[in-house]
């Protein structure tokens, strides 16, 4: 049986974007066009640019961790909650008004 080479996808994380007070990480919008807070309107991106869509203030996360780690806002949309449970899950944590990378950044090589 020939195994299928599936591309990954990613959404990618604003730290920049989400502060310490806010109850969702702030995601990056399709074409790098802005912000939101809903994975409805997220852009999902197929090649991750190093020190762009990964850096210190913006992390690429895997398409299928992502959502599984989404709950459902009040209004119906799926979000990623700013808590401590997702926070370790994605290898983030809380610094001063924001979140960031847990260690030292190193750079994201996709899953080949």
């Amino acid at each position: 049986m020939k195994k299928t080479d599936k591309k990954q996808q990613y959404y990618v994380l604003s730290l920049l974007h989400t502060m310490k007070r806010e109850k969702y990480i702030t995601l990056w919008r399709p074409k790098n066009a802005g912000y939101t807070y809903y994975m409805e309107a997220a852009g999902v991106y197929d090649e991750i640019k190093p020190e762009y869509h990964d850096s210190h203030i913006s992390v690429p996360v895997e398409k299928e961790l992502f959502e599984s780690l989404t709950i459902e806002a009040p209004n119906k949309n799926q979000v990623l909650p700013l808590s401590k449970v997702v926070l370790k899950a994605l290898n983030l944590k809380f610094n001063g008004k924001g979140i960031k990378r847990i260690g030292d950044y190193e750079s994201f090589t996709p899953h080949p």
